[in-house]
């Protein structure tokens, strides 16, 4: 749900908000998780309460969750999201020196970070990679790392970017970053360690990368949607920067469009060696003018991630490589028992 105009200050009317309450009451789907996105949720935090408090009393089932910068975060606000058991994933792009090469204000975001560690609150961290970064990246994992995060998201930037990537310059970065996080906690690194399972399980099935494949494209319109704060829906929150609606809240979902994007297969995909992997509607969209064109720089990103995350662990010593294996399947014997129980 994105309830604040991207890059603006607009906030959701109170009869947006109603409207809101009733579509998720109605059409979000058993034990749902309802998500705050915009330039900032907490830019309306009065606005995200009300909506949070009366769609939580409708629906006792549902999770909340939110993305933040952490800058407009306070004791109150941590304590908040924390009895409410919000998720929370915080946008904190490495060190203070990384961080203020394009976001600024590092020092706010750490105080929100400190915050929500004090509420009882163990967020996750997106941080954004531009080719800027590749110098710093190992330092920068290892500074957020000391943070303690619940996880830490690795996300590529490849759209609307002036800078080109130096390709050996990320394989290189990438590898220095894995070898050192497999040493200290490979779970923790989100992208190198869903990676790292697909390697193995791929191991253990004896399966090829093409044979494992289900589905070939990302996961807008397949399990989520977004809303804007005119009760616009999007196919994922991240579509409303070029303006693709498959319906509102009033009128409901436009059947025709979503069953369109839901029956998308790249073919590019069915035969890529990389597994888990689906491209981004988005990213094709602004860099092609084509939401199902896929961006050449996004694949190639995701054949470097592929084949460090092979190579780190292939060069691991062997009781290393156990250690992993082990956490691996303790983790997909977890999920099994989740699902049965």
């Amino acid at each position: 749900m994105c309830f604040l105009k991207d890059k603006g200050h607009e906030e959701m009317d109170a009869s947006t908000q109603a409207h809101t309450v009733e579509f998720i009451k109605t059409h979000l789907h058993e034990n749902g998780v309802v998500y705050f996105f915009a330039t900032e949720p907490l830019m309306s935090w009065e606005v995200l309460v009300v909506l949070h408090s009366q769609i939580a009393a409708e629906r006792s089932d549902l999770t909340f969750g939110l993305t933040t910068n952490g800058t407009e975060l306070n004791p109150e606000i941590a304590e908040y999201l924390a009895f409410h058991r919000f998720g929370v994933l915080i946008s904190m792009d490495g060190n203070s020196v990384t961080h203020n090469m394009v976001r600024g204000r590092y020092s706010d975001t750490f105080v929100g970070y400190q915050f929500l560690k004090e509420a009882g609150i163990n967020p996750a961290i997106a941080c954004c990679v531009i080719p800027e970064y590749l110098p710093h990246l190992k330092k920068m994992v290892q500074h957020m790392y000391y943070l303690n995060p619940e996880v830490i998201a690795l996300n590529k930037v490849t759209a609307g970017w002036k800078t080109p990537w130096d390709w050996r310059a990320l394989r290189q970065a990438l590898y220095e970053t894995y070898r050192w996080i497999i040493r200290k906690d490979p779970e923790v690194l989100k992208f190198f360690w869903e990676y790292l399972h697909h390697y193995l399980e791929l191991q253990h099935t004896n399966q090829d990368c093409f044979a494992a494949k289900d589905c070939y494209t990302c996961g807008a319109a397949q399990g989520a949607l977004g809303i804007d704060y005119q009760g616009v829906l999007y196919p994922c929150q991240a579509m409303n920067a070029f303006n693709y609606p498959i319906g509102d809240i009033y009128q409901g979902v436009d059947e025709e469009k979503l069953t369109y994007l839901q029956s998308i297969n790249y073919p590019e995909c069915k035969y890529c060696h990389v597994p888990g992997c689906g491209g981004c509607y988005k990213t094709n969209y602004l860099n092609n003018n084509n939401i199902i064109q896929l961006d050449d720089a996004s694949c190639r990103w995701e054949c470097i991630r592929w084949e460090t995350t092979k190579r780190v662990f292939d060069e691991a010593p062997p009781y290393l490589q156990k250690e992993v294996k082990n956490a691996v399947n303790f983790q997909n014997s977890r999920r099994r028992n989740s699902v049965t129980d």
